[in-house]
């Protein structure tokens, strides 16, 4: 809700998704590096081959869908085939290059995996927010992967990202609120499981979406370290706070009739362009449109919380 009070109005209080989604190249480039680098870590898998598959199962699936479309419909799964592709060539030339750096770097040398994909499911330690919420308001956090640093004998976690530049991604690193929210769970779950354990923030596994050609100039891979001091995790355990009793108050108002134009107005920026399903949707809700024709013909209901084994369904 943070980003956005009506992105989070269609996907959490809604609970609708596209039937029919536009591949995202750069996206798809995320999601086929982190599982790749995902599943080299876990399960000693090639990570090559792990891209080589994801893409055949996104392939396979446009293809299935294909049988079925209409001419318009064709000619997007066809192009998605085509940025799959695309996506599938660059990852591979990206994740080629990491395990070269690994190699040649010792980047996780010193550190010993403990888990991954681990997920946290954490009780919010808030009388006020449960009796606002009515039950027990739970924390959730997936990490991509957790260790152990020799070094320092403490925890530290670990999440994968592809980017543009690192700079861009390093100015604003300390005030990444994703970071925070895992550290903070990390400390509350730890607590609750009596684990005297101190996990010392986490690790930014950065990769730079190139190729690594002849006139791309290095470095390709980074890492940057994010540590938080126990007042920084009490501050921000106090703005979680305070983002739920703004959920709760808008959940509240919405059951109540009151229209999402006011309990959820939208936050614009040029990031829907790429990073939002729903901009279309969004100008149609106030152009006096028929909003719920449209989404009865383009969405479908979901779970926002699918990815999580703990809660989905």
């Amino acid at each position: 809700m943070r980003r956005c009070p009506r992105k989070w109005y269609f996907m959490h209080y809604l609970k609708i998704f596209r039937k029919r989604e536009t591949v995202n190249q750069n996206a798809t480039i995320g999601n086929m590096c982190h599982d790749a680098v995902d599943q080299m870590y876990r399960l000693g898998m090639d990570p090559l081959a792990v891209i080589a598959q994801h893409a055949a199962t996104m392939v396979a699936k446009e293809e299935t869908l294909m049988l079925s479309a209409t001419d318009d419909g064709t000619l997007q799964h066809q192009e998605n085939i085509t940025k799959i592709e695309k996506a599938e060539e660059f990852s591979i030339k990206m994740i080629e290059g990491y395990v070269e750096w690994l190699a040649e770097t010792g980047a996780d040398s010193g550190m010993t995996l403990i888990d991954s994909e681990v997920e946290l499911y954490v009780p919010f330690p808030s009388t006020e927010i449960t009796q606002l919420a009515g039950e027990q308001v739970m924390m959730l956090a997936k990490l991509d992967t957790r260790w152990h640093d020799e070094r320092t004998d403490a925890r530290v976690f670990m999440d994968h990202k592809t980017v543009d530049q690192f700079t861009s991604r390093e100015k604003w690193a300390h005030l990444d609120p994703q970071f925070r929210w895992y550290a903070l769970i990390e400390m509350l779950d730890n607590k609750a499981k009596g684990d005297n354990t101190w996990t010392d923030g986490g690790i930014m596994n950065m990769m730079r979406r190139v190729k690594r050609t002849g006139s791309a100039k290095p470095p390709f891979y980074k890492r940057l370290t994010l540590t938080y001091s126990i007042h920084q995790l009490r501050t921000y355990f106090e703005r979680v706070a305070g983002e739920l009793m703004r959920i709760l108050q808008t959940e509240a108002m919405l059951n109540r009739g009151v229209s999402h134009r006011t309990a959820c107005p939208p936050s614009p920026t040029s990031d829907c362009a790429w990073d939002c399903a729903y901009m279309q949707l969004c100008s149609i809700v106030d152009d006096g449109s028929d909003s719920t024709g449209f989404i009865e013909t383009a969405f479908q209901i979901g779970d926002p919380l699918e990815r999580y084994e703990t809660v989905s369904a």
